[in-house]
């Protein structure tokens, strides 16, 4: 009886042996998928920040392209020596827009103040709503300008064709051709504010 009793024991050691090897087992196995569960949680979350800090940075990202499309717009702005030749023609040309003669007489960096400024003189000539329309005009462009002086005066005696369409007959006619117009000159000094 023994023998038998023996063997009942190992066999229920073995069985409290596997029981225990399957519950343990068992456990690892629950673990495992609590695990991986949790890890495919976090990748999720990951991905979800993962795409809200991808569209931030998308964003951000056109922001900045947005602020160097400004910055390069207001950098036209600014006159700098590099761009005074440029300045220059651009005058030239807006006189020449304006049918006004034009002649700069000075240009001149003078230093102020640890800062340099930019100044221009010149000389106009034309009718005088075209004079004045000319320094009007200057006053209107992208660079910021100031007059520091501006005399316009008529020349004595010189007389200009008046700007006016249409035909004037030679032949004897009931109408009287029109007026001549005085010459008028501009003499000024402008600043140029934006000049860095």
């Amino acid at each position: 009886m023994n023998k038998a009793l023996r063997k009942q024991y190992i066999k229920l050691i073995l069985i409290v042996i596997f029981c225990i090897l399957v519950l343990g087992l068992g456990f690892r196995v629950v673990y495992q998928i609590n695990k991986t569960k949790l890890s495919v949680k976090e990748t999720k979350e990951r991905l979800a920040s993962y795409q809200i800090n991808k569209k931030a940075f998308n964003e951000e990202t056109e922001q900045i392209s947005s602020l160097e499309k400004r910055v390069s717009v207001l950098e036209g702005f600014v006159i700098n020596n590099s761009s005074v030749p440029e300045l220059l023609s651009k005058l030239e040309s807006l006189a020449q827009e304006q049918n006004i003669k034009f002649e700069i007489t000075s240009v001149q960096t003078i230093p102020v103040d640890g800062t340099a400024k930019l100044m221009i003189e010149f000389k106009t000539e034309g009718t005088y709503q075209v004079v004045t329309a000319f320094f009007d005009k200057l006053q209107h462009q992208k660079f910021q300008t100031k007059f520091k002086s501006m005399y316009i005066f008529s020349e004595e005696g010189s007389l200009t064709e008046p700007e006016t369409s249409g035909t004037i007959s030679v032949s004897k006619s009931k109408t009287p051709a029109l007026p001549k117009e005085l010459k008028w000159q501009g003499v000024a000094t402008l600043e140029i504010v934006s000049f860095k």
